[in-house]
């Protein structure tokens, strides 16, 4: 995934976000709370009733897992980790250098 910013070294606009522990986190998280899911989905009665609340609580479950994992490996890699790495000289850093604006050239009507 490409960004709107620069290279604080090379001032280079080709970066990349790595992204690495959002990956990891929605897994875990995925994993953990289709296990959880299950595990709480314990309900007596008849198999059929029972395999559907225990695939809609896995369900739930790791959408729920996915989502906190996805948050807290979000807030990892802008905060922790250095997740922007260069493509023309492969330097890693942790947060987004913004490219200069231009300033804007006045109109016109309003030079003296």
């Amino acid at each position: 995934m490409f960004h709107e910013n620069n290279c604080p070294r090379c001032n280079s606009n080709a970066v990349v976000a790595h992204n690495y522990a959002r990956k990891l986190g929605g897994l875990v998280g995925t994993i953990a709370g289709t296990i959880t899911g299950l595990k709480g989905s314990r309900v007596s009665g008849d198999s059929l009733s029972s395999l559907a609340t225990g695939l809609i609580a896995a369900l739930l479950g790791a959408t729920a897992g996915c989502s906190a994992g996805t948050i807290l490996g979000s807030a990892l890699d802008d905060n922790v980790l250095n997740n922007f790495q260069c493509l023309r000289c492969g330097h890693r850093f942790s947060h987004p250098h913004m490219a200069p604006v231009q300033p804007a050239l006045p109109e016109p009507w309003e030079q003296n």
